[in-house]
């Protein structure tokens, strides 16, 4: 893998485990009710515009019940990081029923419900940025305007759904033509993407890149992908294993078995891998190609890995620093 395709990598897999992280700080759950989407927005996956690079749909208060879960985020999400979120955004992300989170570019936009009172965090936002650029109170609350010195956008989409954006404003006008036009024509639209989420919405956490990973065609893994389409990962917990099933469509050659188990197990050897405890998982790692009857190629593939949760949330929390600091707003990269 080139450096450059490597750094992608390591950025993207750094992102997913920090959105599974901010999926909630403690193993105890409280009942409440679940908050009905909606009726005019629908779900949140729906509004994710097009064009996202990579798409996290979330479920935190149900990826909490999940033992193995609850036990990365004990580690990568101590007390001071819950208490920084609490802070800057005025959200309790454990008590949220739907998150999705997605990025193009340098821009950030995160959807939440839940038992929140998004009107309530906008204001309380507005006071904490240092210079106001625009306030609007209809037809949707917003507020935009310097935050920790980076452009932020705030939006109630209704009592209990907050869009907040962090960078140029594109994808937040995207979401809010689409709220007001009633479309869901997003990024998880196209049929392999709708297809994916279908197979994996199940699970608490589902990482989607809707675009096609484009590495050098020049190294082994730039070609086996180069007419990939699009990528799933669904993550789930079992018992005090994290489980993540991985599913990529497109066209593979007809060895697509072998090459991505010989992929799986360089990774998990890779100093990434070794660092999470992923080498012994990747040995083990169970790889499905679809191939239909008389074709020459295969269409899909599907990788499952199961991995101790507590080792790799204690590599999480040491690899991915950079990353960790920059979600949950900590000056500096220190490790908690």
């Amino acid at each position: 893998m080139t450096a450059g395709a490597h750094a992608r990598s390591r950025r993207a897999l750094g992102v997913a485990f920090a959105i599974v992280s901010a999926c909630g700080g403690s193993a105890e759950r409280t009942s409440r009710p679940r908050t009905p989407a909606h009726p005019e927005i629908g779900p949140l996956a729906d509004l994710v515009p097009r064009g996202a690079e990579l798409v996290v749909i979330a479920r935190p208060d149900d990826a909490l019940s999940r033992p193995a879960i609850a036990t990365i985020v004990s580690l990568v999400l101590p007390e001071p990081r819950q208490r920084s979120l609490r802070d800057r955004y005025g959200v309790d992300v454990r008590a949220l029923t739907e998150l999705a989170w997605c990025t193009h570019g340098d821009a950030t936009l995160i959807l939440a419900r839940g038992p929140i009172d998004a009107h309530r965090v906008i204001r309380r936002a507005e006071r904490r940025m240092s210079a106001l650029e625009g306030s609007r109170s209809a037809p949707f609350p917003r507020r935009t305007g310097l935050l920790d010195g980076q452009r932020h956008d705030f939006v109630a989409l209704d009592r209990n759904t907050l869009a907040l954006l962090r960078g140029e404003p594109g994808m937040m006008d995207a979401v809010l033509r689409a709220v007001r036009a009633r479309e869901r024509s997003g990024a998880l639209s196209p049929r392999p993407l709708r297809e994916l989420a279908a197979r994996h919405g199940g699970a608490p956490v589902v990482v989607y890149a809707p675009r096609p990973i484009r590495l050098p065609t020049d190294t082994g893994i730039g070609l086996l992908l180069s007419r990939e389409r699009a990528l799933a990962v669904a993550l789930d917990g079992d018992g005090s294993e994290i489980v993540a099933r991985i599913e990529l469509v497109g066209e593979f050659p007809p060895t697509a078995a072998e090459n991505f188990a010989a992929l799986v197990r360089s990774l998990g050897e890779s100093d990434l891998g070794r660092a999470l405890g992923l080498q012994d998982s990747a040995s083990r790692a169970e790889i499905e190609v679809d191939q239909p009857e008389g074709a020459d190629v295969a269409v899909g593939v599907r990788i499952g890995l199961r991995a101790d949760a507590e080792e790799i949330g204690r590599g999480v929390r040491e690899v991915f620093v950079a990353e960790l600091a920059d979600l949950f707003g900590e000056r500096s990269p220190s490790a908690p």
